[in-house]
C-alpha cells in the first residue's frame, strides 16, 4: 500500500471515530447546550441523581429541594462553560446533595395529642384580715424615666436584590439604595440595622453566611454613598426569621429580603 493511500486511511479513521463520539455524546445538560465535544462526568452524574430522586417516594415530601437542585445544576453547567470550574463543581455537588436528601425524605411525623390540663382545685377561703391603720400621707417621689431605643421605621428590600446565589447587588437595587440613602440623610436617627434574611432552601449554615454577606454588601454600598459608617450595623439572620411560609415560591421570595431598621 502506498504512503498516500495509508495517510488517507488514517484520516478517514479519525473522522469515523470523531463522528461516533459526537453521535454518542449528549448535546445539552439541564437545557444548556455543550460548548465543546466533551463534558465533565459531573454533568451526567448530577442529572442522573436528580432524575432518580424525582422518581423516588421521597420526592413528594421535598419538592423545594428538588427545585433548588435543578436550579443549581443548570447554574453549575452555565458557570462551567463560563470558565469558573471550581465554583461550578461546588454548585453541582450541592445539587447532588440536595437530590440525595430529597430521595430519602419522609413524611413529617404527626404531632402528639396534647393532654388536657387538670382543672385546678379551688383555693380555700382566706379569713378576712383585720382593718389596718392608715399610714401617714407621704409626698410621692417621681421615679426616673428610662429612655428606650425605638425602631422608627423599617424599609424592606424584597425579592431579587442580588445576583443568583451571591451578594452582588443588582442595578435596580443600587438605584433603590441611592434613593434610600438620600432619604435617610434628611431624617434624624441614631443608627440603622441592615438585616439580611434568606429562605429555607439549602443548608442552614450556608444560608446564614449568605445573609451576612448580603447585609454587608448593602452596608458597604450605603457608606460609598456618604452615610456615616458608625451609624450602620450589618446583621445576618439566615433562615431563622421568615415572614411567610417557605413551601411556596411566593413565600420564599418574601423571605429572601434585606431590612433597613431605622432606630430613633
Amino acid at each position: 500500500m502506498g504512503k498516500r493511500a495509508l495517510a488517507g486511511l488514517v484520516v478517514l479513521s479519525f473522522f469515523v471515530v470523531l463522528a461516533g463520539l459526537m453521535g454518542c455524546a449528549k448535546n445539552a445538560y439541564f437545557g444548556v447546550r455543550n460548548q465543546a465535544i466533551g463534558a465533565p462526568g459531573e454533568f451526567g452524574q448530577t442529572e442522573a441523581a436528580i432524575a432518580k430522586a424525582e422518581g423516588s417516594p421521597g420526592a413528594q415530601y421535598a419538592p423545594e429541594k428538588l427545585a433548588k437542585a435543578r436550579e443549581l445544576g443548570k447554574k453549575g453547567v452555565e458557570t462551567y462553560w463560563g470558565c469558573r470550574t471550581k465554583e461550578a463543581m461546588a454548585m453541582l455537588a450541592e445539587a447532588r446533595r440536595l437530590a440525595g436528601e430529597a430521595e430519602v425524605a419522609k413524611a413529617p411525623p404527626k404531632p402528639a395529642p396534647v393532654a388536657a390540663a387538670p382543672k385546678p382545685k379551688p383555693a380555700p377561703a382566706k379569713p378576712e384580715p383585720a382593718p389596718a391603720k392608715k399610714p401617714p400621707v407621704v409626698a410621692a417621689v417621681p421615679k426616673p424615666v428610662s429612655v428606650t431605643r425605638v425602631t422608627k421605621k423599617v424599609i424592606y428590600l424584597m425579592g431579587g436584590n442580588f445576583a443568583f446565589d451571591s451578594a452582588e447587588l443588582t442595578p435596580e437595587t443600587r438605584t433603590m439604595l441611592d434613593d434610600y440613602a438620600a432619604l435617610l440623610e434628611k431624617e434624624s436617627f441614631t443608627s440603622v440595622e441592615i438585616a439580611g434574611h434568606t429562605d429555607s432552601i439549602g443548608a442552614e449554615e450556608y444560608n446564614q453566611g449568605l445573609s451576612e454577606r448580603r447585609a454587608n454588601a448593602v452596608m458597604e454600598y450605603l457608606i460609598s454613598k456618604g452615610m456615616r459608617p458608625e451609624s450602620l450595623k450589618a446583621v445576618g439572620y439566615g433562615e431563622s426569621r421568615p415572614i411567610a411560609a417557605n413551601d411556596t415560591r411566593q413565600g420564599r421570595e418574601k423571605n429572601r429580603r434585606v431590612e433597613l431598621r431605622v432606630v430613633d
